[in-house]
């Protein structure tokens, strides 16, 4: 039995449905993979300007204009994606806390 994540339908391949494509936004965990999502869409100018700043400097490496920007970046690129985890963390951690609640 074929099942798809996130749709009613459990069985697509005998039902003749064209099967969907997981949508991560639609899945289980709702507002927590909402949260994580909008940062990998922040993340992505930072990401840009990174692979941007790493080819010119693979071009000159000896360039310390270019290290220190390349550093700066990546300093950057780290920081947000530990506040990415930290933030979704939190979340999961209150999410835990209300649902022992119920208990």
């Amino acid at each position: 039995m074929a099942a798809t994540i996130g749709s009613s339908n459990v069985n697509k391949a005998n039902t003749g449905h064209k099967q969907e494509k997981f949508d991560a936004t639609q899945s289980v965990g709702g507002y927590l993979v909402k949260t994580a999502a909008s940062f990998d869409n922040g993340v992505k100018e930072m990401n840009t300007a990174l692979n941007n700043t790493l080819g010119e400097l693979t071009k000159d490496p000896s360039n310390p204009m270019l290290l220190a920007k390349y550093q700066s970046l990546l300093s950057e690129y780290t920081l947000y994606r530990n506040l990415q985890s930290n933030v979704i963390k939190a979340l999961k951690d209150v999410d835990n806390n209300i649902i022992s609640n119920f208990r």
